[in-house]
């Protein structure tokens, strides 16, 4: 009797795992649930796992924008890109394959370093460019800005041969247009370049005609002036300032820190520390900033100062933006170029077509 019931508990235990595998493994069989529905809708096997999983290329048509980026990258030059690594540390990533997804990115409207190492882990496309490994937003950023910002119209440049090569472009026509476009800085934030230059020019004969006083105080031949007060820059204030401190820890040690001269020479010595110095080497930032503009933004120093075309009131502001020009054949930009003053296309085509000169 004993044997009896095992048997039969056996038997039920054997029959209720057999239900809970065929549950569990139901949506395997696709034949099982279409017995039991009335549609005629194919099946999803979408969580079904494939025995010889396809290559990520098979995938890809042949035509597809991500194929045309490759074959491009990989017909042109890439020595510049690659002297761009110096060595040392741990392996980088492949610099063609970097260079492919920034440029497939940018083609199809993906400029986020973000949202470009998250597209590295989804779409086929980028997933093909990587060999599947995904990249993470730091590493496009560095390379965005260590790597392919110096060696960046050099790729430009090989690009446009290859185009010509191709037979798409053969350079001799050429169509200029631009625009004015708007930058993302306040308008009251504009530093203009004469302005700089009237403020520079009136420190210099400051500082000029105070170091002039000190000499006139001294009887010794090594002046702390220049010669003109265009002269007075940075470095010479600062050496003006190194020898006046000398004077006085000389004073000093003489027990003279308390006559007319070792007064005048810590009111001299306060001043270049306080103003002198520092508002040289803000103006001397600024002429460097410029560049050949006449203006620029403090929150962009790129932009430059223009006025806008007229709004819908016929306003027309004076706001900071770019005058970007595009020289195009073919319906393919063969050059771009941002010029420092806000003239019209026909005025900037020959510095556009100066460009051109640099591709092979």
């Amino acid at each position: 009797m004993a044997i009896s019931l095992l048997h039969i508990s056996h038997q039920v235990l054997l029959k209720r795992l057999l239900t809970c595998e065929y549950a569990i493994m139901k949506p395997f069989f696709p034949q099982a649930r279409r017995q039991n529905s009335d549609s005629e809708a194919q099946p999803c096997t979408q969580h079904q796992p494939m025995l010889f999983p396809p290559s990520v290329g098979e995938l890809i048509p042949e035509n597809a924008l991500v194929r045309v980026v490759d074959s491009i990258v990989e017909g042109m030059d890439r020595s510049a890109l690659e002297s761009a690594y110096p060595g040392g540390g741990a392996s980088a990533h492949d610099p063609s394959m970097m260079l492919k997804v920034v440029l497939f990115c940018y083609a199809s409207g993906i400029y986020s370093s973000r949202k470009i190492a998250a597209a590295t882990r989804m779409p086929v496309n980028l997933m093909w460019l990587t060999g599947m490994r995904p990249l993470d937003h730091n590493t496009v950023n560095r390379f965005r800005s260590e790597r392919i910002r110096p060696v960046f119209e050099d790729v430009f440049s090989e690009v446009i041969a290859v185009l010509a090569e191709a037979g798409y472009i053969t350079l001799d026509t050429y169509f200029l247009d631009g625009t004015k476009i708007e930058a993302n800085a306040n308008k009251f934030t504009f530093v203009w370049k004469k302005s700089a230059d009237r403020y520079q020019e009136a420190l210099r004969r400051k500082v000029h005609a105070h170091l002039e006083a000190i000499d006139e105080m001294n009887d010794e031949e090594d002046a702390l002036a220049p010669a003109d007060p265009s002269e007075v820059d940075v470095d010479a204030i600062r050496g003006a300032a190194d020898r006046i401190n000398a004077r006085l820890k000389a004073k000093r040690e003489a027990g003279e820190g308390k006559d007319a001269e070792a007064k005048e020479l810590k009111r001299a010595s306060a001043a270049i520390g306080r103003d002198y110095l520092p508002r040289m080497e803000k103006y001397e930032r600024q002429q460097a900033t410029f560049a050949g503009h006449k203006s620029f933004s403090k929150t962009d120093p790129d932009a430059t100062f223009m006025r806008m075309k007229d709004d819908a009131m016929g306003n027309g502001q004076l706001k900071a933006g770019y005058n970007v020009q595009a020289g195009t054949e073919n319906q393919f930009i063969v050059d771009t170029s941002a010029p420092a003053t806000p003239r019209a296309p026909s005025r900037t085509a020959s510095t556009s077509r100066k460009g051109l000169a640099a591709c092979p």
